[in-house]
């Protein structure tokens, strides 16, 4: 036995199914939004990418040339903040490494001010 976990858009791919049923226990990628923080496992790295298990069914990704993770090794958390949630999965960015949104409030000083 074992129950359906991700229904594919295209109808040319496979359906996925899986006996873990821990993963159902576990957030889908739709739950999280950009701008959430989460507190992420790190889980390994390929040198290009960190991934980080954040509660959800799949890893989270960050990309590491633009963001400095520091000497982390497996098993140690992080508090990460998601940049964005699409069809490839959940990017993260370290916190504070999160470009500006639209319609989000900053508290900061002015520096300059540019003409529209």
């Amino acid at each position: 036995t074992a129950k359906v976990f991700q229904i594919p858009r295209q109808r040319s791919l496979n359906i996925k199914m899986t006996q873990d049923y821990a993963k159902f226990d576990r957030k889908l990628p739709k739950d999280f939004s950009a701008g959430d923080v989460v507190i992420g496992t790190f889980l390994r790295s390929n040198g290009k990418s960190a991934f980080f298990d954040v509660g959800a069914w799949q890893d989270g990704v960050l990309n590491i040339s633009k963001n400095d993770i520091g000497s982390l090794t497996e098993g140690d958390s992080s508090k990460l903040q998601v940049l964005r949630v699409d069809r490839g999965g959940i990017s993260l960015a370290t916190i504070g490494n999160m470009p500006p949104q639209v319609g989000a409030e900053y508290t900061g000083q002015v520096v300059e001010l540019l003409p529209l």
